[in-house]
């Protein structure tokens, strides 16, 4: 008698996709790295060479709560990804910073306009 393999169950489907996933992101996180430079795309500062700790993060221009159910590949893309300081990330997420896409076709791999919010 042969028998049928053992379906995978939920959780390790999950966790294949989770780890698909993380290896996606880390992927597109060196693209932008090595796109903008290792520098902050809104005011140009720079972890190499500076004497206070300058810490870069992936911004996604188009919030992953709004692209929930999508396949990774639509989500997290260079298109829609850029690198920021610390500071800059924040103020873009309290709404002080804003950014604005120049060519909608290239997205974030094209020319971003960043302006400070008047309060």
């Amino acid at each position: 008698m042969i028998g049928f393999p053992k379906p995978k169950t939920r959780k390790a489907e999950r966790r294949e996709i989770k780890k698909r996933e993380r290896l996606w992101i880390t992927g597109i996180r060196e693209q932008i790295i090595q796109r903008d430079g290792n520098r902050c795309r809104a005011c140009a500062v720079s972890p190499v060479g500076t004497s206070t700790p300058v810490f870069l993060h992936m911004h996604e221009i188009i919030y992953r709560s709004r692209t929930r159910g999508r396949p990774i590949e639509e989500r997290i893309n260079t298109n829609i990804c850029i690198l920021l300081c610390d500071r800059c990330h924040l103020d873009i997420h309290n709404h002080n910073l804003t950014l604005e896409v120049i060519n909608p076709e290239l997205g974030a791999n094209g020319r971003v306009k960043f302006r400070e919010v008047e309060q």
